[in-house]
């Protein structure tokens, strides 16, 4: 059986859907802020219409608090 490999998108989406149901009133906006980026860029990011820089692969998948296994899919 193939078992397909989530990619950074999926495992950000994963986070913000998790956060969301620890937290009704989390949103989009507040993911951004945490990941230092903003929230125009993070709609780009999950909606596949662009790209994490390499620059803030590495600083994104800290604030996410990744393990080692996870932080290679941001590379």
């Amino acid at each position: 059986m193939n078992q397909q490999v989530p990619d950074y998108q999926a495992v950000m989406l994963n986070e913000l859907s998790y956060r969301k149901s620890s937290n009704p009133a989390y949103s989009l906006r507040s993911f951004a802020r945490d990941l230092g980026l903003s929230p125009s860029r993070l709609s780009e990011i999950l909606t596949r219409k662009g790209d994490l820089s390499p620059e803030k692969a590495g600083p994104v998948a800290i604030m996410l608090g990744l393990r080692n296994k996870e932080v290679n899919l941001f590379r």
